[in-house]
């Protein structure tokens, strides 16, 4: 049976760290809310180590500016964690044996949406696996096309060349997000 408590303050004083998420409980994507602010402050105060988590397809950065930007600076925390920083991170290091065995080229799900992802990871875009690079003129203008490739008649068919793709370790691929 577990002890139902009011709030965070009732057991600060039994841990050292806080893992906190960010959407729905630091804000919700307007404002910081103000209880959430009060209970940062108060694990600082108190010296507790607080990492922020986030499933944000964006790198740890980004995030941080945004929240920077509504009040929760980065006095309040230690470290931020998102999907996207750790995608970045893996593309960049490929430190197992899945990422080192990727070829060079990367087909996003949403490459115009998310530009911060590839960058500094040694991976060239391409429109779609097997293919050749991004066209320069079409990322300008931000068409990526991802969801009319995905879909219809013959998306399983492209869905499975995606996979093998994957598996025979020809292009890399990553998703950034819902589409």
């Amino acid at each position: 049976m577990h002890d139902r408590i009011d709030g965070l303050a009732a057991i600060a004083d039994r841990y050292d760290g806080y893992v906190i998420d960010v959407w729905g409980t630091l804000y919700d994507g307007g404002e910081v809310f103000p209880p959430a602010l009060e209970v940062l402050r108060a694990l600082a105060e108190a010296g507790k180590a607080v990492v922020i988590l986030s499933n944000s397809p964006r790198l740890p950065s980004v995030v941080a500016g945004r929240l920077e930007r509504i009040g929760l600076g980065a006095d309040l925390y230690r470290e931020i964690i998102t999907s996207g920083g750790e995608s970045h991170r893996h593309l960049r290091d490929r430190a197992d044996a899945l990422h080192d065995g990727l070829g060079p080229m990367a087909y996003g799900f949403a490459p115009s949406r998310f530009t911060d992802i590839l960058p500094g990871t040694g991976f060239q875009p391409t429109e779609r696996p097997g293919c050749r690079r991004l066209d320069p003129e079409r990322r300008a203008r931000g068409r990526d096309g991802h969801r009319r490739r995905l879909r219809g008649r013959h998306a399983p068919r492209r869905r499975a060349r995606l996979a093998d793709a994957v598996r025979q370790s020809r292009p890399a691929w990553w998703s950034t997000g819902a589409c």
